[in-house]
C-alpha cells in the first residue's frame, strides 16, 4: 500500500524539487491513480476464480516494480533537459556557430571583458572536433558560490575533444537562483 499513496504524500516536495507546475504534478498523479482505476475491476473479478492471497501477492509485486520504474523514469525525466543541452552544445560546436554557442550560456552579471574572453575560448574550441559529450551528476558543491554566484549546479557537461592530447573540459549546468536566465 505504500507505493499506492507515496506520490500523493510526497507531492509538495516533489513538485518543488522537480519544478513541476500544478498541471504537470496532477498529470503524474492522475497516471498513477488511473492505473489503479483500470486494475481494480479486473483484479476484483479475478479473485472469484483465484485465491485472493495470490492476486494480492502478484499485485504487490507489480506495485513494487511500478515504484522502481517510476524512480528510474523520474531520473530520466529530470536528466532529459541536460541531455538536450548536451546535444545543442555538440551541434553548435560541430557547426562552429558562435551565436548558437553563446545562447546556451547564462550571461547574467557577466561583464563585457569576461564575455569577450569566453568568446575567444569558444573560437579556440572550434579548432578541435569533439569526440564525446557526456552529462555527469554534480557532486561537489564546495566553492560554487565563488565560481558562479547566481547558479545552483545540477550537473556537469563533460566534453572530450578528438585531438592527440584528448583535451577535456567540464561545464556546470544548473539554474540561476531566480530560476531563469534573463
Amino acid at each position: 500500500m505504500l507505493g499506492f499513496s507515496l506520490y500523493a504524500a510526497l507531492l509538495p516536495m516533489l513538485q518543488q524539487q522537480w519544478a513541476l507546475s500544478n498541471a504537470e504534478a496532477g498529470y503524474v498523479g492522475g497516471m498513477a491513480l488511473g492505473g489503479y482505476m483500470l486494475a481494480v475491476p479486473w483484479l476484483s473479478a479475478l479473485t472469484d476464480r483465484v485465491d485472493a492471497r495470490h492476486v494480492y501477492a502478484v499485485s504487490a509485486a507489480c506495485s513494487a516494480l511500478g515504484g522502481v520504474l517510476f524512480a528510474v523514469l523520474a531520473i530520466m525525466l529530470w536528466l532529459a533537459p541536460f541531455y538536450k543541452l548536451a546535444q545543442q552544445w555538440e551541434a553548435a560546436q560541430s557547426a562552429k556557430n558562435i551565436s548558437a554557442m553563446e545562447e546556451l550560456y547564462c550571461w547574467d552579471g557577466v561583464d563585457a571583458e569576461t564575455r569577450q574572453r569566453m568568446h575567444l575560448l569558444f573560437l579556440q574550441e572550434f579548432e578541435h572536433s569533439v569526440k564525446a559529450v557526456k552529462v555527469r551528476r554534480w557532486r561537489d558543491e564546495e566553492g560554487v558560490d565563488r565560481l558562479v554566484p547566481n547558479l545552483k549546479p545540477a550537473a556537469q557537461l563533460h566534453v572530450v575533444f578528438d585531438n592527440p592530447e584528448h583535451f577535456q573540459v567540464s561545464f556546470l549546468i544548473g539554474r540561476t537562483t531566480e530560476g531563469v536566465c534573463k
